[in-house]
């Protein structure tokens, strides 16, 4: 694809990334709010799954909003199943505009838009490890996985892996995170908590044991 044409895409990423943003910006503290979230959510009627899955990729190129925040919306607002397949969709479909924009801008423009260390800490884990490394730090809840999209975009490994990977990879803490956002709406306030302690308990223990786990897998 020539410059020219990443550019043409990026205009558009921006412009409807923009667009949207300008649309709701008079109602940005909503996303403080579950409650608020939701309401805005489902004025859109059935469109509304629609619009959640664009915010949901939207965030993962454009916005700082945690995916795994806008997944214990999306749970508390369709419920835990349907809240999580919402949820996985828009973050594969952002998580692929990433990857795209990533390989096809280049390094010089994810080390503008990522932050430095984040960028220092995680490439050359990827570069060294390949698949696994980035299959596990999508696994392990709790990191930043937006950036991580940017960062594994610059690597060698096909688009269509990483997709797959970041579908895998990110699923059982959005399956989580979705089913205690559904908790907290029925006002299962005890199996909330006991859902987000163990998120807390896997992210600490996947940061922890993240060697372990990658010593399991081949590097490319």
């Amino acid at each position: 694809m020539s410059k020219s044409r990443v550019a043409v895409h990026l205009l558009i990423v921006v412009a409807v990334g923009g667009g949207v943003l300008y649309t709701i910006h008079d109602q940005i503290g909503l996303f403080t709010s579950v409650s608020r979230l939701k309401a805005f959510i489902l004025s859109f009627g059935v469109f509304a799954p629609v619009v959640f899955i664009a915010l949901q990729a939207l965030q993962v190129v454009v916005a700082p909003i945690p995916g795994q925040v806008m997944g214990f919306a999306s749970g508390y607002i369709f419920g835990g199943y349907w809240g999580t397949l919402y949820s996985i969709i828009g973050i594969t479909l952002g998580s692929f505009v990433a990857f795209v924009i990533a390989r096809r801008v280049g390094r010089a423009y994810v080390e503008r838009v990522v932050d430095p260390d984040i960028v220092e800490r995680f490439d050359s884990m990827i570069d060294e490890r390949g698949v696994m490394a980035v299959f596990v730090l999508f696994l392990i809840p709790g990191l930043p996985d937006d950036a991580i999209c940017f960062i594994a975009g610059l690597s060698l490994i096909r688009i269509r892996t990483l997709v797959v990977l970041a579908f895998v990879g990110r699923l059982p803490a959005f399956l989580i995170v979705n089913v205690a956002g559904g908790e907290l709406a029925e006002s299962r306030i005890e199996s909330m908590v006991g859902l987000l302690v163990l998120l807390v308990a896997l992210s600490v223990l996947g940061y922890r044991y993240q060697e372990q786990i990658l010593s399991l897998g081949r590097s490319r």
